[in-house]
């Protein structure tokens, strides 16, 4: 082990280099980490011993590891709650404003912003045109298939494709967002709120007791594509494609290396909440900290049966989120602790 040490010691400022691809693969590049820390440990004890890697070294390094954890994790399965998406379910008009044009009772979801019904703007005749819309006029909610804005329907417009009267003129959908299920409604900003908070605001589904969350299977490739931020900090594009499956010889042979620890980083402090197409996700906390886990998970050096440090661990379960490890060599007792794991 020491002789092994001191090898490794001897090459600390030969570890950057692009002619050799072996360097810099995944399993090298972790396995040259660990060996770091099990010197840096000793160093503590041995102050004057040299370590495996220069401080510049071993933020690269982990960098570029963290990275591929990252495009290892893309295919993890795992459940997300979001609002719901709904396609011609039956609802009642909760809220509702009159037309200045054919002074009928609208869902404000069909007004526009000139508190004209989009009947009366699509110039249909008023006679032709649905009833007044109150609590008792069976409605359909829908949900725009562009902006993901909900939004009132009648039988005669149930079999179109879902688009909402302001993307199919070219214009941004206002909206008013639910307090409950966190999905945006049709509201034009004319029209006021009247009694209610916006911050307390509820659609007509959650109003009547509807279950507007819903549960969905996703995989972390899919919440990168649409939070990328949240995964992965790449300033100044440093990394040309990410998350691409490029070798990590490839991408450090096309970047610049003095730059990249600084400029990329994986699972970055964030703020900004995690969507999901388009709809907000409700279990934020819970999910970052799973995806925390899952992505860069915390080493675990311990065998779960023996609670002894080991080098010779061995994953238990075929999950792979699941990080258990347990001894595969008999160290302290007649047999390895891995016979335990499937009693």
């Amino acid at each position: 082990m020491d002789a092994a040490l001191h090898q490794l010691v001897a090459f600390r400022y030969k570890w950057i280099t692009t002619e050799n691809p072996e360097t810099w693969r995944f399993e090298y590049l972790s396995l040259l980490l660990e060996a770091d820390r099990v010197l840096e440990k000793r160093r503590s004890l041995q102050p004057d011993q040299e370590s495996i890697l220069r401080g510049e070294d071993r933020k690269l390094f982990q960098t570029l590891v963290d990275y591929q954890k990252l495009e290892k994790s893309l295919t993890v399965k795992l459940s997300v709650k979001t609002g719901w998406c709904p396609s011609n379910a039956e609802a009642a008009v909760i809220h509702a404003d009159i037309c200045q044009r054919c002074n009928r009772r609208r869902s404000v979801t069909v007004m526009t912003s000139y508190r004209i019904c989009r009947y009366c703007s699509a110039g249909r005749n008023p006679i032709d045109a649905p009833e007044d819309h109150d609590d008792s006029t069976p409605v359909l909610w829908t949900e725009c298939g562009s902006c993901q804005a909900q939004y009132v329907v009648d039988d005669d417009d149930k079999e179109k494709p879902p688009e909402c009267f302001y993307c199919e003129s070219g214009s941004a959908a206002p909206t008013v967002q639910c307090s409950e299920c966190l999905s945006r409604i049709i509201w034009p900003k004319e029209i006021d709120l009247k009694d209610v908070d916006p911050s307390n605001f509820q659609c007509c589904a959650c109003v009547l007791g509807v279950s507007t969350i819903k549960s969905r299977e996703t995989t972390v490739g899919d919440l990168v594509k649409h939070n990328i931020s949240n995964f992965l900090r790449n300033d100044d594009n440093v990394v040309k494609s990410p998350l691409q499956r490029e070798s990590l010889f490839h991408i450090t042979r096309d970047c610049e290396l003095v730059h990249f620890s600084s400029k990329v980083e994986v699972m970055p402090d964030s703020n900004s909440p995690l969507e999901l197409d388009g709809k907000f996700i409700h279990n934020q906390t819970e999910l970052k900290m799973k995806l925390r886990d899952i992505i860069l998970p915390q080493e675990i050096k311990n065998c779960a049966h023996c609670l002894e440090e080991n080098s010779s661990l061995q994953s238990v379960c075929t999950d792979t989120t699941c990080v258990t490890v347990m001894c595969t060599s008999a160290f302290f007792a007649e047999a390895p602790c891995l016979r335990y794991a499937y009693r």
